[in-house]
Parts: C-alpha cells; structure tokens; sequence
C-alpha cells in the first residue's frame, strides 16, 4: 500500500513538471492584464480554452497520425541496417578497433541536428553530390528534397545511430573467446548470427525501436528543412501557435504533445513489460 502512495505521488509530481510551461505562459500573460486574484479565479478556465484551441486550431489528428506512421516506418527501418553494422563491428574487428569504428559510425550523434539537416537537403538537392554521383554510373536521379520519401530516408539514417547504440552494447555482451570457440568448432558466419547475436537481437529489438521511433514521431526539423513542409507532422502543430505569437495555446500544444508521448512510451513499456513476464512464466 505504502508502494503504491509512492508512486501515486511521483506520478503527480511528473503530471506537475509537464504542467509548468502552461502555467508559467498563463502566469505571464494573465499577469500583464489584470491582478493576481483576477489569475487565480480564471486560471483552470483559461487552461481548458487554451487546450481546446490547441486541439481546433489545425489538421491536429493528421498531425498525430503522420507522425506515428513516420515514427513506425522510419524507426523500423532503422533497426536493418543498425543490426547488421552492430553485427559486422562485432563479428569482424578484434576489441580496439571494433571501439573506434563504433565511435565513427556514431558519430554523427554529437554533431548538431540543424547542421545535418540542411546539409542532408545540400545533399538531396539539385545537382547536389548524391545526383552528380549518380549520374557519374549512368543511373538519372531527381532530387529527393521537398518529396516525403527524402523525409522518410533522412530520418532512417538519422535513427540509425540510435539503434546502432543498443545493439552494439548488447553484442558486446557476448565474450570475444565465445566467438573464437565457435569459431574453432567450425561454425560459420551465419551460424554464429543464429546462435549468439540473434537472441540478444530479440531482446534488443524492442529498446531499440523506441530510441528511434520517439526520435522520429517529435521531430519537425526534417519535414520543414529537407520536405519543404511536407508532410505534416505533430512539431509542426506544435510551432505553428509560437509562430502567430500564441504563446499560451502554443504551451498547451507543447504540453499535449509531451502527454502523448509520454503515454505511448508507458504503453511500450507496460508491453515490454508483459512481454517479459509471459516468457519467463512460459
């Protein structure tokens, strides 16, 4: 009983950190216009209408949706060519140089978000390098900037070093000397794949979904830099209310949006979870 008072309360101090961007804009604004009793009488009203404008102010379920096919596809795509980089480090390189190659291949993490943005649209552009180098071995490309599937492929390779994290920790849990005896014992390649990587895979899978997929649902950056706009996602909703200069209905946008993450996140998570405890009873 006592577990559960704890948690209830932990749950109530989340709910109130996600309030605080709300409050703080009705707080600002209700304080330029009138006293604080004014504030304080037509606070949970003011809240609710600035909730309400949020949701009517826009193609607010497309928004939603979009953003979750986007995070499903692209996020899933991800995890193919993770695993098989993950793999390849693990099975092919001794220890150091299986680190350093792991540290280039993520590197792409600590570089800025905006940096990368638009210089994968320089990329995809017209008479960018990946046109030009496609044209070198006779093969005729069209740009990929302002299309979705430019979108879809940028945000594939911007997950991947999410995902490619996950697995690589993981694989690195299987000893090098079980490898080698293996190995010794005349297993091939895909063998070794079958047998060692592939059950650490399945655990891996689910975790590495959702580092790329909540990646992808809250992002906004590659739909407006590389898709021109397109195609039309939930950050997108979000900014919209901060760019006429809403800033309490954008608040609310935001805080909707944080909420709706955070539930599809403890839905995963009671999933896992359940997953998990099935296995083990079985």
């Amino acid at each position: 009983m006592k577990g559960g008072r704890t948690s209830l309360l932990y749950v109530w101090i989340l709910l109130g950190i996600l309030m605080l961007p709300v409050a703080a804009a009705l707080i600002i604004s209700a304080g330029a216009e009138g006293t604080t009793a004014q504030l304080a009488g037509g606070f949970w009203d003011r809240l609710l209408n600035r909730f309400s404008e949020a949701i009517q102010g826009g193609q607010t379920l497309e928004a939603v949706l979009t953003s979750l096919i986007l995070g499903i596809l692209c996020g899933g795509a991800a995890l193919v060519p993770a695993a098989l980089l993950a793999a390849c480090l693990k099975l092919g390189f001794k220890r150091k140089r299986r680190a350093m190659l792991f540290w280039i291949a993520i590197a792409p993490l600590f570089a800025s978000y905006h940096l990368k943005t638009y210089a994968m649209r320089m990329f995809f552009a017209q008479g960018g390098p990946l046109q030009m180098a496609c044209q070198s071995i006779g093969f005729s490309v069209k740009p990929l900037v302002d299309t979705q599937f430019g979108v879809c492929l940028y945000l594939v390779l911007a997950a991947m070093p999410f995902a490619t994290v996950i697995f690589f920790i993981l694989f690195e849990g299987i000893a090098d000397q079980t490898v080698l005896a293996a190995r010794n014992l005349g297993a091939g390649e895909l063998r070794l794949i079958k047998q060692l990587l592939m059950p650490v895979f399945r655990k891996a899978l689910f975790t590495a979904f959702c580092f790329g997929f909540f990646f992808v649902f809250g992002d906004s950056l590659a739909a407006e830099v590389v898709g021109g706009g397109q195609p039309y996602v939930i950050g997108m909703w979000t900014k919209k209310f901060y760019e006429r200069a809403n800033i309490e209905t954008g608040a609310a946008a935001a805080l909707l949006q944080m909420l709706f993450t955070a539930a599809l996140l403890m839905l995963m998570g009671w999933l896992l979870t359940k997953t998990t405890r099935d296995k083990e009873q079985q």
